[in-house]
């Protein structure tokens, strides 16, 4: 766990896109680890509105939503944190750090709160996008319910392209013999659901 947190904090400091950042740092052996995908707010850097912003022309100053992914090289399993509207370009670049045998789709998917920056990319996995199958999204009950009875989000389960898994706060989630999440309440506007970290 130390070592995903150093990890973090030096993926962090760097002023650079994923993918030079980890040319820099190197690839760790059969450890887990985890890989920085966005850094900027629900709707990205620039944002709609700011039309003097430089990442409009510079893409070195434009930041993708925020946004994790773990990877365990020794199973192949990749997840993210977060769905954000940047999720196809995420999920390629997550993709393409380890690649694995023809996966289309994260191992699953965790989600915080219900922020526009958190979910809505959950709607790639629909029938319109990938057709997902069965993509697990770990959520907090309020979040969970939140999906299962508001559409569009509603026919992602329906249609069986995503399974929620509830979570329960501290109650850690097991994802292989080396990796668990455990969702603990942050103070965070909670609009329609439960806010984790």
């Amino acid at each position: 766990m130390r070592a995903l947190l150093i990890f973090s904090l030096v993926a962090f400091s760097l002023p650079l896109s994923p993918f030079q950042a980890w040319a820099q740092i190197g690839a760790p052996s059969e450890q887990p680890f985890i890989l920085i995908l966005g850094i900027g707010q629900d709707a990205g850097v620039p944002q709609s509105g700011d039309h003097t912003h430089p990442g409009w022309t510079d893409p070195e100053s434009a930041h993708l939503a925020t946004s994790l992914g773990l990877v365990d090289p020794a199973s192949g399993k990749k997840w993210m944190f977060e769905a954000s509207p940047d999720f196809r370009r995420q999920w390629y670049m997550l993709e393409q750090t380890e690649p694995s045998s023809g996966q289309l789709t994260p191992e699953g998917i965790f989600l915080t709160h219900a922020h526009i920056g958190h979910y809505t990319g959950l709607m790639f996995l629909g029938h319109e996008s990938i057709g997902a199958s069965n993509v697990s999204v770990y959520a907090m009950p309020l979040m969970a319910d939140f999906l299962e009875l508001n559409g569009p989000w509603d026919q992602l389960v329906r249609l069986q392209n995503i399974r929620m898994r509830r979570m329960g706060e501290n109650i850690p989630v097991r994802l292989t013999n080396q990796i668990q999440v455990i969702p603990f309440i942050v103070p965070h506007r909670q609009e329609y659901a439960e806010v984790v970290g």
